[in-house]
């Protein structure tokens, strides 16, 4: 059964990774090619091919990402479609170049023989990693950390990827200045640009074997906010879930529709955790709409909402489900310190929690919470019930905030 399992595993990652069987198209790259015949991306740079599935030399992923790193002229990394079989590092590959960079597949990476971050992005400016897969990391699989230097707003952008077997985190995002050092990311140092990310079908599957690892951390330092939006996603059988930590001065927003997070922590013997993590630690909001998202037979609460110091927290859910976990369905922890203050405001449509172990909707140390569940109202700031459903009324919630 569980062989079964991984190869259907292994089989929905080549199917996210590599989307459909026929070549992607130039275009896709936003690319085209000039009369003299070379290639430039998206008319201000150039990009650089992959032709074979060598650890060094010419063709190599490594050689190209080494050419990224000299040339700024370089804006995208682009997999040829000749490509067969796995591309297998036997030591890190870091970018490290201050230029907008666009990577995309077809691509099955295995970075068995790498230890620490397998593909490591070190980035000041835009990255887009679209169209491959990361399988059996030593550690974590795709590690992307804005540098201290980076300013204004660094945009992150992962589409059709997969990851399967990964021993740490698959997907560790941060622009914390001691990741390495600080591991668990709970330093509030970290560069004074915003972090912005976007998952979009992205699949993680059978990762995070060490407790505290997760299948997707994204961390945010210093000043600046931090803006996810997650779109047809899936975290499953993992030992941690999704993790957004906003630790320095800044706002977290959060928008989420059409994804699934479930059997978060269900290995025998794995400490319990929540499914779906937001965390606010300094002076700053946190902003979450939910729509058409499951949350379902975790280990501890399905999700997790936690504000410390000065700050409101605003939930909005829509079509949603959060049903079997082993905790609450929903925690909400506002000024967690008891040193700031703030309001909680939550709006429900459509929502069902059912057969969670502890009550339905817990929310500790709140000033002022005011509560909209369709038909059913909260006459206090916790609501003891295991099963909670607020049904559709007439006016629907309002939509994820726009990223």
């Amino acid at each position: 059964m569980k062989r079964c399992a991984l190869k259907i595993a292994t089989i929905l990652l080549c199917a996210i990774a590599c989307g459909e069987s026929n070549p992607v198209a130039p275009t896709d790259l936003a690319s085209a090619r000039t009369a003299a015949g070379t290639e430039v991306f998206d008319g201000v740079g150039r990009v650089v091919w992959v032709t074979n599935n060598a650890d060094v030399g010419p063709g190599s992923l490594r050689a190209a990402v080494e050419e990224a790193n000299g040339d700024a002229a370089v804006r995208g990394i682009r997999f040829a479609p000749s490509i067969t079989g796995q591309i297998e590092p036997r030591s890190q590959i870091v970018y490290d170049g201050a230029q907008p960079l666009t990577v995309e597949g077809p691509a099955h990476i295995v970075t068995l023989g790498a230890p620490g971050v397998g593909l490591l992005f070190r980035v000041r400016s835009a990255l887009t990693l679209r169209g491959f897969g990361v399988e059996d990391a030593n550690k974590v699989g795709l590690g992307i950390m804005v540098q201290a230097d980076a300013v204004g707003e660094v945009r992150v952008d992962l589409e059709r990827m997969g990851f399967l077997g990964v021993y740490s985190h698959a997907v560790w995002i941060t622009d914390q200045d001691v990741p390495e050092s600080d591991p668990t990311g709970f330093s509030d140092a970290g560069s004074p640009a915003s972090l912005r990310v976007r998952l979009h079908r992205v699949r993680v599957t059978n990762t995070a074997f060490e407790p505290g690892d997760d299948g997707v951390r994204i961390s945010e330092g210093g000043a600046g906010d931090l803006h996810v939006t997650i779109d047809s996603s899936v975290v499953q059988w993992s030992g941690g879930g999704v993790n957004l930590d906003e630790r320095g001065d800044g706002d977290l927003i959060v928008a989420a529709s059409h994804s699934v997070v479930e059997h978060i922590a269900w290995r025998l013997g794995a400490p319990s955790e929540s499914a779906l993590v937001l965390k606010e630690a300094g002076a700053g909001d946190i902003d979450c709409r939910l729509r058409g998202v499951d949350i379902y037979e975790n280990t501890d609460d399905g999700l997790e909402i936690e504000e410390v110091g000065a700050g409101d927290v605003t939930l909005v859910l829509s079509d949603i489900t959060i049903d079997a976990n082993g905790g609450r369905a929903i925690s909400i922890i506002e000024d967690a310190d008891g040193a700031g203050t703030g309001d909680v405001s939550v709006d429900f449509v459509d929502v069902a929690a059912r057969t969670n172990a502890l009550e339905s909707l817990a929310s500790a140390v709140v000033h002022r919470a005011a509560w909209n569940c369709g038909s059913v109202a909260a006459k206090s700031a916790r609501m003891r019930a295991q099963d909670l459903s607020c049904p559709s009324r007439a006016k629907a919630a309002s939509p994820p905030r726009s990223e």
